[in-house]
């Protein structure tokens, strides 16, 4: 199995994400803000990578 750096990428939704207040820009909608449940999906961003399967 192999794939290259030009077949991945980092998905970004717009409902995985929220404005940053504080520096601008977008930063994923995380579930909790330190203990305090926040609703969001993660603190991360999933990432799509295509693979190729040799024989």
């Amino acid at each position: 199995m192999r794939t290259s750096y030009d077949k991945a990428q980092i998905l970004k939704y717009p409902f995985l994400l929220e404005e940053d207040e504080k520096y601008g820009g977008d930063i994923p909608s995380r579930t909790y803000w330190g203990k305090k449940y926040h609703g969001g999906y993660s603190d991360h961003l999933p990432v799509c990578v295509d693979f190729e399967i040799g024989k």
